[in-house]
């Protein structure tokens, strides 16, 4: 762990259960150690107490996080062509056109914290862990200078 570490290269661990705990503090003890910080994203609690769907839905928000997190910064910050999960569409998508403007508002619950890995469920009822890095960069709305009255648009 501490050669892949100076190396630069990643590693972010999906926690199923706690049987691999003891494997995850010897990682995390190498690789941290190194001047790296591992991701662990800790879905054991979701393992032990939700459906199987719901499981699924957790694991593959937590990794299509990390699949896009990866691609977008080894296309240097550009936009990643990973679909998103499958749902009915909202509108009728045969209109889809070049130079249309599209948009989404997601809003991020804390759920837990440990660590430098935050627990958060978004306002479509996903739930997934990331770093405290990635929300250093959100705006939040519990943290703010002073209030103003806005138009809702």
């Amino acid at each position: 762990m501490k050669d892949f570490a100076s190396r630069q290269i990643e590693f972010t661990v999906i926690k199923v259960n706690n049987e691999i705990e003891l494997m995850i503090k010897v990682m995390k003890e190498n690789y941290d150690g190194a001047g790296r910080a591992l991701t662990v994203s800790d879905i054991s609690k979701a393992v032990s107490t939700k459906s199987f769907e719901e499981v699924t839905k957790t694991f593959a928000a937590n990794a299509s996080f990390i699949i896009s997190s990866a691609v977008k910064k080894n296309l240097g910050g550009a936009t990643s062509s990973i679909p998103a999960p499958k749902s009915d569409p909202l509108w009728d998508t045969s209109k889809f056109a070049v130079g249309q403007y599209l948009s989404q508002n997601a809003y991020y619950t804390v759920t837990a914290i440990e660590g430098n890995t935050i627990s958060i469920q978004n306002s479509f009822g996903d739930e997934m862990q990331v770093s405290k890095d990635i929300l250093e960069k959100m705006d939040s709305a519990s943290h703010f200078e002073k209030k103003i009255s806005l138009t809702m648009t």
